[in-house]
């Protein structure tokens, strides 16, 4: 049986047409499968059910998925993906436990297949075959097997980001190296995660700045669980001049000479954080503008993250230094200068007050403060 694919709406298909359609005939109910409009039906809730997930839950699953797939057409007989048992489902997990062990992974691997197939299977609005005891004790036997890989990354400091900007952000600075610095700088000040930076749109109403402040407006976010869109604060600071975030965003927005209200009713104006096409004259924007259904879309996460690192070390900055740093180090510079924890919850966009001591990193002085403060305690 072929169903119809609708064409894409605003927003882009977020799998190929060819899984929307395996999704449209697990949606689509057998009694009914001739009924052309309960096909059309089924193929457009298959291509709108995405869209109540984020992007980044999308791409974190988005690979496992696929190796399921590729797994499912390797059978004999090949299995449906979306009519495979709980026993099959427990097997595969079974085959990537025995990869994980070979590779010396830790247990994530598993545990990420099993949720990624949970996660598909909602979509197409049917039980989740990796909720079953067999597919639980392979999680189980990953968990005791196979050794957690713990997952470091230091904080950022203000003297990184110092060096990242004297590096980059000096007069004369190419786009890209401007646009990475000050990239930097508003995830330090504004304890963003990449996914929150990729969604930062220049647009106007977006994207307010002011004499004392700039506002920037996340649209979603992973703590935004209502998707209600949030508002981060960054307040101008005069006394690093230049390097001021809202300085240094404004200086970008110059030399990028970005278009930041649409000429017309379906233009989009695109990210502040894009991709760069480089010229003989220091580089200009790819595109500057999209429409709704060409939109301008961010910078990926690896090309960010490359130009990142490497930005990193022309700087001189070593250590275990990643993208989440700046979000860690923001929020570690603000506690050693004494802002409370409350507010500092509040700026991050955290929704339990324990996770601000996760993203908390002592100094040094900080530590051995204890012992100082111990002194001589029970001494006679």
């Amino acid at each position: 049986m072929a169903l119809t694919i609708p064409p894409a709406g605003p927003r882009r298909p977020l799998l190929p047409l060819a899984e929307l359609g395996l999704r449209a005939r697990a949606l689509l109910p057998g009694s009914h499968a001739a009924d052309t409009e309960c096909q059309a039906l089924a193929a457009q809730l298959a291509e709108e059910a995405p869209l109540s997930r984020r992007p980044a839950t999308h791409s974190q699953y988005g690979g496992p998925w696929r190796s399921f797939l590729a797994w499912c057409r390797r059978r004999a007989p090949p299995v449906p993906p979306y009519a495979a048992s709980p026993q099959l489902v427990a097997l595969y997990l079974q085959s990537v436990l025995n990869s994980a062990t070979a590779d010396g992974s830790g247990p994530s691997r598993v545990d990420v297949a099993g949720k990624a197939i949970a996660f598909h299977y909602s979509l197409a609005g049917l039980p989740n075959p990796a909720a079953a005891e067999s597919c639980a004790n392979v999680r189980a036997t990953a968990a005791r097997r196979l050794q957690v890989q713990r997952l470091h990354r230091e904080a950022m400091s203000a003297a990184d980001l110092a060096a990242v900007l004297c590096a980059h952000a000096g007069p004369g600075a190419p786009l890209l190296r401007l646009m990475m610095a000050t990239t930097v700088a508003l995830m330090f000040y504004g304890f963003l995660r990449f996914d929150d930076m990729a969604e930062v749109s220049v647009h106007a109403d977006l994207l307010l700045i002011t004499p004392r402040h700039m506002a920037i407006f996340i649209p979603r976010s992973k703590t935004d669980v209502a998707m209600d869109g949030q508002w981060v604060h960054i307040a101008r600071l005069p006394h690093l001049g230049g390097f001021c975030p809202v300085a240094l965003t404004e200086r970008l927005l110059r030399q990028g000479a970005y278009r930041r209200l649409p000429a017309a009713a379906d233009e989009d104006v695109g990210p502040l954080l894009r991709t760069v096409q480089y010229t003989a004259a220091g580089g200009r924007l790819q595109r500057l503008v999209g429409t709704r259904a060409s939109p301008v879309f961010s910078m990926s996460y690896g090309a960010f993250r490359s130009n990142f690192l490497a930005r990193l070390r022309e700087a001189g900055v070593s250590g275990n230094i990643k993208p989440h740093s700046m979000r860690i180090g923001g929020n570690s510079a603000a506690a050693d200068a004494g802002v409370p924890a409350s507010l500092r919850q509040v700026h991050g966009r955290w929704k339990p007050a324990t996770m601000v001591g996760h993203y908390t990193r002592p100094t040094l002085e900080d530590t051995l403060g204890v012992t100082r403060a111990m002194g001589l305690a029970g001494a006679a």
